[in-house]
């Protein structure tokens, strides 16, 4: 399969969900990270700030950069579309530049809206190295960096074999010692 023809097809379908989201008067917005596998070639798609991270001989590779108000490019096409960033926030009210749903930051016509749903992709080659993928959601990510969290999981497949407890461990890691006060909910795939 051709990688451009994946990747619109990644967008398209993020681009329908929204689109029904809005038709529909849906009161509800979430951001999207997920990863996708076809012939050894991983596909990330992220919108907002989730963010999925390749472990790879130890090492945290970002396969995702979160979609946060104040990152220059964000800002600069929010302000370029009718909107503006108050305090970290889309319009004062919503702390991603990037999500489904969430209507009253969309416009009718899609290129006048501050908040989009248009995905960064990002495509890798995967290799015997590969040991994981972490996904997880802001909540992890406000208090733990990509390596460390990468370490944690390696400390921990030294002693468990049951990747559900492990990532039920990083979650209360989060939370417990390291006092998210986000929600936290983070998937591990085993590679």
């Amino acid at each position: 399969l051709n990688s451009s023809i994946i990747k619109n097809c990644i967008k398209k379908s993020i681009h329908n969900i929204d689109s029904f989201i809005f038709k529909n008067n849906i009161p509800s917005g979430s951001t999207i990270n997920f990863c996708l596998i076809i012939n050894n070639i991983l596909y990330t798609a992220n919108v907002g700030d989730s963010r999925s991270v390749l472990c790879r001989n130890g090492l945290a590779i970002p396969l995702s950069f979160d979609h946060k108000p104040n990152n220059k490019t964000e800002y600069n096409r929010i302000n370029s579309h009718n909107g503006y960033v108050k305090n970290g926030r889309v319009n004062g009210r919503l702390a991603v530049s990037r999500a489904i749903g969430d209507n009253y930051l969309k416009h009718e016509n899609y290129k006048l809206s501050p908040l989009i749903s248009i995905p960064d992709i990002t495509v890798n080659k995967l290799t015997k190295n590969d040991e994981f993928i972490l996904i997880a959601c802001d909540g992890l990510w406000d208090v733990i960096n990509n390596q460390e969290a990468c370490d944690f999981i390696k400390n921990k497949l030294k002693t468990k074999k049951d990747i559900q407890l492990i990532t039920k461990d990083l979650v209360n890691y989060a939370i417990n010692t390291l006092n998210s006060t986000d929600n936290v909910t983070c998937l591990i795939i085993l590679l």
